[in-house]
């Protein structure tokens, strides 16, 4: 053997036992996750029909002159999923 205790091996293999079930549970935490990350803009925009909200803000002359990618994606998405409705002004300029 390797000159170690069998309770010391023990407690070994139960750390290594320990670190596969948490890496599993992350694992599958992360699916979980990445698919209600996947509709938060869907109900963003459910959300935004509901509370007949202002699309201006998610306007592309809006976002044009800002260096974020990903806040252009974002309002581009948006105005997407509201279609004609992104054109309409709303009933509120503000959130309620």
């Amino acid at each position: 053997m390797s000159g170690l205790s069998p309770c010391l091996l023990g407690t070994v293999a139960l750390s290594l036992l320990c670190v596969r079930l948490t890496t599993a549970e992350a694992t599958l935490a992360h699916h979980d996750l990445t698919g209600l990350l996947g509709a938060e803009l869907e109900i963003a925009a459910l959300s935004h029909l509901a509370m007949s909200g202002s699309a201006q803000p998610y306007a592309e002359g809006v976002h044009a002159t800002r260096p974020h990618p990903g806040q252009r994606a974002t309002a581009r998405r948006l105005r997407e999923l509201l279609g004609p409705d992104a054109e309409r002004p709303g009933a509120r300029i503000q959130d309620p």
